[in-house]
């Protein structure tokens, strides 16, 4: 126990204004793995199963692309595409639903399905902060697919996943708002951003969002598997952050589309 508390202690606050990492994803998890509580491991490697989803939907469609930071590896994860014998019950549910033919949402994407799965998973963990922030980043994503289906005409039934009382809202309404500015105390700082910012500077303020949120909701928790679970959340918006700033991933951002934004998402990567 001790160990963990100097671990805890040791991490160096992360800020969006950082320009390196102050610890690597990979040395984090190793070095996390040895003091944390084994009732906690299962809490921190659901976090880690959103990069196993992505994973398994490039084996499902497949593609070469690897996300290295998921718990299983390529060869153990295409077996288990095949046998899901040690996959969490949304991924076992999600494969029998394609071996089947009996998909909760054929008109969605695999990895937009399996979101929604992912989503209600994390829902049912006993992490009220964790269930709090996944309801919250759920929500701004739904929203950005919703103004990016709006401004280049896209099909919102095919993109907007229903997860809450909320969804209808944005796949029905044609207020500016989609009726909702009374229900997401941030919709009318996202709106501005969308309206008024480039592409680079609205995903700064979406990163900005998430960061308040977990500070306001942890202002007096120091220790527990909450003050893990943001420090990591927070490790991987800034890193993703920087990647903008290497001459070839600003390039690659800056041509992506909107609707592409959306879709690289923790949780389809935080946007």
């Amino acid at each position: 126990m001790r160990q963990y508390y100097f671990f805890i202690t040791s991490l160096k606050d992360i800020s969006l204004d950082s320009t390196r990492l102050p610890i690597g994803q990979q040395e984090f998890i190793s070095s996390l793995m040895d003091v944390i509580d084994p009732k906690d491991v299962f809490i921190f490697n659901a976090l880690r199963y959103h990069f196993d989803n992505i994973n398994l939907v490039n084996i499902l469609e497949k593609k070469d692309d690897w996300t290295q930071f998921g718990i299983h590896s390529r060869e153990d994860l295409t077996e288990q595409s095949k046998d899901p014998v040690n996959l969490p019950s949304y991924m076992k549910n999600f494969l029998e639903s394609i071996r089947y033919e009996e998909r909760l949402f054929p008109k969605l994407s695999l990895i937009d399905e399996l979101t929604y799965r992912y989503y209600k998973y994390l829902q049912e963990l006993p992490v009220p902060f964790l269930v709090e922030f996944v309801r919250f980043d759920m929500g701004i994503k739904n929203v950005a697919t919703a103004i990016s289906c709006r401004k280049y005409n896209l099909n919102a039934q095919e993109n907007i996943l229903l997860l809450d009382e909320h969804s209808e809202s944005l796949l029905q309404s044609n207020a500016s708002d989609f009726g909702l500015i009374h229900d997401y105390e941030w919709l009318g700082e996202m709106l501005e951003a969308y309206e008024n910012k480039t592409l680079v500077q609205r995903e700064m303020t979406l990163a900005q969002m998430r960061f308040r949120f977990i500070e306001e909701k942890l202002l007096y928790d120091y220790f527990g598997i909450n003050r893990i679970i943001s420090h990591y959340i927070k490790l991987f918006i800034l890193e993703r952050i920087l990647g903008w700033n290497e001459p070839k991933g600003r390039e690659i951002f800056e041509n992506l589309t909107d609707r592409l934004s959306v879709d690289e998402n923790i949780f389809t990567g935080l946007n």
